[in-house]
């Protein structure tokens, strides 16, 4: 039987490396020396205050199975590892627990083998490493025209692209868009690998990054005004806040609260009442549906909120870095063409786009060589065609047809569209005054169509689109009236007010705002206000939900309620 302990290193003897990180090295023969060849069996390893026994012995050559149960006590990292000659090698560096010993059997019968002496680090050669959590938060309190960017971060030592750059290639990221800006900032070598995370909630930016050894400083950003038909531009800077900070140095501060959690073994290595975050870092334990974010609890877990603090979302909803959103959809994406052959003095009728529905004009539009008229038509907001705030989602080639005479084909297109043509008859009409072929109805042709992953995850505020496969941002801008605010899906009052006095309209706005603030305060309240919105299918209206609960308590006129106009019905809040 062989049993040897091998090259000692320089340093100070294993007695001494008490509360010092240090190398602990050993080695053991693992093959029988009977004519069984009879297997040598882990039992526990020791340090100068515990015993920690295997749950049952470990055959020494599944060296796989004995690291695994060394690393699973939480008194170090160990490596198990063959070295030849029939033995394996136990090494654990930069540890601190003070391992005394191994206990193993051969043929039933205990030993025990000292771990040699050790590589220790004294306190005199620590070599500083802080790490801390960065946070920052911006309440963006501006006129609904302003568009807020994130236009670049700065580091100590590293600056990435701010809005005096965007024609060097990067381009600034809408605020309310934290996936986006999350996927940007992990991109950068200081996320080390992903550590950002950027949410977007109650009209707040939060950013934060959590036990990072380098230093964020600021982030700019773009606020763009449109005055007078005139675009102003401003940056604005927003200072990150340091705390947390913990050193990875000898002896260091464990298990307090914004603390790592203490290496020992025991329960989850945070003090007292202390519960270690999806980050690993003790925080005050919290209840399921909230989270710490910016050193608050806030609501947590559903739809674009926060992962909550033990880093999961609502049924049915992922944890990302941005927060909790749907995972991707497999959906069936196509450009499509309408196509149609005729007379260009004919006059369009209707427009069939699929499983969108039938759309007519108020009257016959002229076709003419370039179909202007009719695109125009097809694009414009109160026709319907088109997604919540595009220009463009319909364009038009015009060829003449080969062998015709004057006939031109009309080809107009759709790009990356989720929409079902399969039951399409007749998909464009056209009048038959000079043409009496009935080539104006011909096809429908989808073209490039592929199955793939979606992700239907949005912004705060914004709504996924299945048809048009894209993130749509209800445009309130436009929303003159209560049939036109009905038709986006947007709240509006439903009665007409009389004319109020400017003093009784501060007093109700004083009311709101107060109101408001005391829903996005409450963890209960704003739970029940974003299921009462997820369930009817409406982008989170606080406002309006104050408003409403105003009107209970007696505080507003009953034609301040907020209402919503969901297909056929006209629904309150409630």
């Amino acid at each position: 039987m062989i049993i040897e302990a091998g090259e000692k290193f320089k340093g100070i003897d294993a007695e001494e490396c008490i509360d010092q990180f240090c190398k602990y090295w050993l080695n053991l023969v693992t093959e029988g020396s009977d004519e069984d060849d009879d297997p040598y069996f882990i039992t526990a390893i020791n340090t100068n205050t515990n015993t920690y026994d295997a749950d049952s012995p470990i055959d020494l050559r599944d060296y796989v199975a004995v690291q695994s149960f060394l690393n699973s006590l939480g008194i170090g990292e160990f490596k198990v590892t063959p070295v030849g000659d029939g033995r394996i090698e136990i090494v654990s560096e930069n540890n601190n627990f003070n391992l005394k010993s191994i206990n193993y059997t051969i043929e039933g019968e205990e030993f025990c083998l000292d771990f040699q002496e050790c590589d220790c680090t004294p306190d005199d050669q620590c070599n500083e490493d802080e790490r801390c959590t960065y946070s920052l938060h911006r309440k963006y309190e501006t006129s609904s025209y302003d568009k807020i960017l994130f236009a670049g971060i700065e580091f100590e030592g590293a600056t990435y692209p701010t809005a005096h750059q965007i024609g060097q290639g990067f381009v600034p990221i809408g605020t309310t868009y934290p996936q986006q800006i999350a996927e940007y900032l992990n991109s950068l070598p200081e996320s080390e690998g992903g550590k950002f995370e950027v949410y977007y909630f109650n009209e707040k930016l939060y950013v934060q990054i959590k036990g990072s050894k380098y230093k964020p400083l600021k982030i700019t950003f773009q606020t763009l005004h449109e005055c007078d038909d005139e675009t102003v531009e401003n940056l604005l800077e927003t200072f990150f806040q340091k705390r947390d900070c913990v050193t990875g140095c000898c002896g260091f501060e464990c298990g307090q609260l914004g603390q790592l959690p203490c290496p020992n073994g025991q329960e989850n290595g945070c003090n007292d009442s202390l519960y270690p975050d999806s980050e690993g870092v003790c925080q005050e334990k919290c209840t399921g549906g909230t989270a710490w974010v910016d050193g608050q609890l806030v609501a947590a877990g559903a739809y674009s909120q926060p992962p909550d603090c033990k880093g999961e979302c609502n049924e049915g909803l992922i944890a990302t870095a941005a927060g909790c959103f749907y995972p991707n959809e497999s959906m069936t994406v196509c450009s499509v063409d309408l196509v149609i052959k005729t007379n260009p003095n004919e006059k369009l009728t209707s427009v069939n786009i699929g499983d969108l529905g039938t759309f007519a004009p108020l009257s016959p539009i002229l076709l003419t060589e370039s179909a202007t008229e009719v695109l125009e038509w097809m694009n414009a907001p109160e026709t319907g065609i088109c997604y919540e705030g595009a220009t463009e989602c319909v364009t038009v080639d015009v060829l003449p047809c080969e062998g015709s005479d004057g006939l031109l084909e009309y080809r107009f297109h759709l790009e990356g569209v989720n929409i079902d043509f399969t039951t399409t008859q007749m998909p464009i009409s056209v009048t038959a005054q000079y043409c009496k072929n009935e080539e104006y109805h011909s096809c429908v042709k989808p073209d490039k169509c592929k199955d793939k992953e979606v992700p239907v995850s949005c912004g705060a505020g914004q709504t996924f689109d299945r048809k048009w496969v894209r993130c749509i941002t209800p445009d309130e801008d436009n929303c003159r009236t209560n049939q036109e605010r009905a038709e986006r899906g947007l709240a509006y009052q439903c009665y007409d007010c009389p004319t109020i006095s400017s003093t009784d309209e501060a007093r109700y706005n004083a009311l709101l705002d107060a109101k408001v603030a005391q829903i996005t305060s409450d963890v209960n309240l704003t739970n029940l206000v974003i299921d009462w919105y997820t369930r009817n299918n409406i982008a989170i209206d606080y406002r309006a939900y104050a408003t409403t609960l105003l009107i209970i308590s007696g505080d507003l006129p009953e034609c301040k309620r907020m209402c919503y106009e969901i297909g056929n019905q006209v629904i309150e809040v409630s």
